[in-house]
C-alpha cells in the first residue's frame, strides 16, 4: 500500500526525499514517475508495506513529518 504526499515549498519533491533518507527514510520523489519533461507536482511516494512492525513505520512517519517542519537548508545548505 502506497500514500502520496505533497511536498510543501521551498521543498523540491527531490530534496526532500534525499533530505529522509539521509534520516533513514527511503521514500521516492515524484520525478521517478515522470514519464516526459513536463512540470512534476512536488511529492514523494510512500511505502506503507515494507515497514516490519507497527513501530518502525511509526517511527518513519514521525521522521517524515519532522522533515516537513524543518527547510530544505537542513542538508542542502542555504536556498
Amino acid at each position: 500500500m502506497f500514500v502520496w504526499l505533497r511536498v510543501p515549498a521551498p521543498w523540491r519533491s527531490d530534496d526532500f526525499a534525499a533530505n529522509a533518507l539521509a534520516r533513514g527514510v527511503n521514500t521516492m520523489p515524484a520525478s521517478a514517475f515522470a514519464v516526459d519533461r513536463s512540470t512534476v507536482e512536488h511529492g514523494v511516494r510512500i511505502n506503507l508495506a515494507c515497514a516490519t512492525s507497527r513501530e518502525q513505520l511509526a517511527r518513519a512517519l514521525k521522521v517524515l513529518a519532522r522533515t516537513l517542519q524543518d527547510r530544505p537548508s537542513a542538508l542542502f545548505g542555504t536556498i
